[in-house]
């Protein structure tokens, strides 16, 4: 028996960015009862720094992630690769309401890159 895999690499969450599709429910959508404020974002050679304050009235966990893209190629053009991959995360749990955390996510050195011939 052949099994044909008609979505290539773009499954999750790539499928819906490839697409240009909104889903009905967001990753982690109704999991917390607070709000997160993402600010001083310095970005340096394979990481991110920024900080993460939870704004809302109520401890709540969030999960930080950083997502890379590539360019297309004259090799891989027209969709070939998904428009962003996932780099990096972190969940900050227990966040007590006004609480500010500082987060480092450091990337691997291949999230950078790509195979081409």
């Amino acid at each position: 028996m052949n099994t044909s895999y008609l979505e290539k690499h773009h499954f999750g969450y790539r499928w819906y960015d490839q697409y240009n599709k909104t889903p009905a429910f967001e990753f982690g959508f109704g999991m917390s009862y607070t709000k997160f404020e993402y600010s001083n974002l310095k970005v340096y050679k394979g990481g991110v720094y920024f900080e993460v304050k939870n704004v809302g009235k109520k401890m709540g966990s969030e999960v930080a992630q950083v997502y890379l893209s590539v360019p297309e190629t004259e090799n891989f053009k027209g969709g070939y690769r998904s428009p962003k991959n996932l780099a990096a995360f972190t969940k900050l749990k227990d966040m007590k309401p006004g609480e500010v955390r500082k987060v480092e996510l450091v990337m691997q050195k291949k999230s950078f890159s790509y195979w081409s011939v």
